[in-house]
């Protein structure tokens, strides 16, 4: 439902305008009414309208003054003026201080009905546009977060800054600790990448709901289907029982509600930006050792022995490398790295709880890459993907390595199947998403990526090898096309021409059209 003000100093008209039609069977909800242009601002303040019918001659405050207010405060709120015969050269100029619409008194159900639906076609463009708007800028804010805990990223502090700045998020003392927080058991009990981000969310809205502490809490989605907490505390020294205990309840709520258990690691408070990647490392390594002490726990970084952190950071930095071979689809590269692994196992004389932690690790590397691509991991790898998970059932390290091995080399073989046909698609899902957003005058490539949820660099790589363009481009091309068939028509001003194509400005849409089609707008419509 959309909500409606009416304003008019005629309380014989506002009843017309209440019973000419039944709103709510249109979409639309009176909402409230004003007698003056001074009543209707007041009532904008204290609660929005959607859309506002006003008439022009009122008291104290007439309907334009009204509506030049309004729309500087509020100027995604849709008005209507009604007017007489006499001021309907007024009601023309008031396009131009933020007026949406007029319609001329005395007027019939139909002509109001026109009104209306166009109108509220208006509003649910606009409602799509700001939920899409919200979504891109909550996973442009997860790819930023995510940054921060990357070790192959090289953080410049002033640009993490204005990042921070970009999207929100305050920082005030800088003392950071990080917590990383795995569903126990996830690929045995979701099957599929919807159910699993399905779950993955719903975990994730309990830790923003659970955890109370700190100046600030940014929580989001990790590598390795992850859910991660980044806490920032007042006291870089707080107690290490108050974290335990904030975690253990949202450990807890998530067994109440949702049914399954977590395992949380906690890395050690640190300080600076720079240093966040510190804490998440070592909140990995303790998640690294729930094999060890079991799944459905919340662990301490600073309370595992100092063997066991070695190990932990050793096999981290192998997983990274294993991670950057596996995204070229190196088989070899891999391989060889999964034997380095083997052979430091068996000559360090390991136990196999440590075994276990470091294979699943790896598998769940592997894992990972798969849903992450949007494919299923059974897709990938076949239906019974116990035989790799259970580890424990097999009596020789070789033999786990074998498995390892044969998930990547069945990962890869998989996507180089299929590279072809998936650069493809992405290519071709650009040129639509150009085509339904280029009237847009913010579109950029960033946009677009975040729009597939594919990395900007990949996604220009992959359409100018598909189409021998670049994106800019080709959003140019679409302009350009649509700004020539609209010019033709000869039903529009240059100006709104530029506002259709996606230009704010329609002296740069002239100097790009020349650029293009070698002659200007003017000159072009002469022809």
């Amino acid at each position: 439902m959309f909500d409606v003000y009416i304003a008019d100093d005629e309380s014989i008209f506002r009843e017309y305008l209440k019973t000419v039609i039944n709103w709510q069977d249109y979409g639309f909800r009176l909402a409230g009414e004003a007698k003056n242009g001074q009543e209707l601002v007041d009532l904008v303040d204290k609660k929005r309208a959607d859309i506002i019918f006003a008439d022009i001659n009122m008291p104290e405050l007439d309907g334009l003054l009204a509506a030049e207010i309004i729309h500087k405060k509020y100027n995604d709120i849709i008005i209507v003026l009604v007017t007489g015969y006499n001021e309907f050269e007024y009601a023309r100029r008031a396009i131009g201080i933020g007026v949406n619409d007029f319609i001329l008194k005395p007027f019939s159900k139909d002509e109001l009905l026109s009104i209306l639906l166009k109108q509220k076609k208006r509003l649910q463009i606009l409602v799509e546009e700001k939920s899409l708007h919200r979504k891109e800028q909550k996973l442009l804010r997860e790819f930023f977060l995510r940054s921060l805990i990357d070790e192959e990223n090289m953080l410049n502090i002033m640009e993490v800054r204005q990042q921070l700045s970009r999207y929100d998020l305050t920082v005030k003392t800088e003392n950071f600790r990080v917590s990383s927080i795995e569903i126990d058991f996830l690929y045995d009990k979701f099957k599929t990448n919807n159910e699993i981000r399905l779950w993955k969310n719903a975990v994730l809205n309990i830790l923003e709901e659970s955890i109370e502490i700190g100046v600030n809490h940014f929580a989001f989605l990790g590598a390795e289907d992850r859910i991660i907490s980044v806490l920032e505390l007042e006291d870089y020294n707080l107690d290490n029982n108050i974290a335990m205990k904030e975690y253990s309840v949202f450990s807890e709520n998530v067994k109440k509600y949702l049914g399954f258990s977590v395992s949380v690691g906690i890395g050690e408070v640190k300080s600076g930006l720079e240093n966040i990647k510190v804490s998440y490392r070592q909140s990995i390594t303790v998640l690294q050792s729930k094999l060890l002490y079991g799944s459905g726990k919340v662990m301490l970084y600073n309370e595992l022995s100092r063997e066991y952190q070695n190990i932990g950071f050793y096999a981290g930095e192998l997983n990274r490398k294993i991670e950057a071979a596996l995204r070229i689809y190196d088989v070899e590269g891999v391989d060889r790295i999964l034997n380095q692994v083997c052979i430091y196992i068996i000559g360090q004389h390991l136990q196999i709880e440590y075994v276990y932690v470091i294979s699943l690790g790896l598998l769940s590397i592997c894992f990972s890459h798969i849903t992450e691509n949007n494919k299923d991991i059974k897709e990938v790898l076949g239906e019974d993907i116990s035989a790799y998970i259970d580890i424990h059932k097999k009596s020789y390290i070789e033999d786990v390595f074998e498995d390892i091995k044969e998930v990547y080399r069945k990962t890869i073989e998989f996507f180089n199947h299929n590279k072809y046909s998936r650069s493809r698609k992405i290519a071709y899902n650009v040129k639509k998403y150009i085509e339904e957003n280029y009237t847009k005058p913010e579109l950029t490539v960033e946009q677009i990526a975040a729009g597939l949820y594919v990395d900007s660099s990949y996604l220009r790589r992959t359409f100018k090898k598909e189409f021998n363009m670049k994106i800019t481009d080709f959003l140019t091309q679409i302009r350009m096309e649509k700004a020539r068939e609209l010019l033709v028509q000869d039903r529009y001003k240059l100006s709104d021409i530029s506002e259709m194509v996606g230009f704010n400005d329609s002296s740069y849409l002239s100097k790009v059209f020349k650029k293009y089609f070698g002659k200007s707008p003017s000159e072009y419509y002469e022809i």
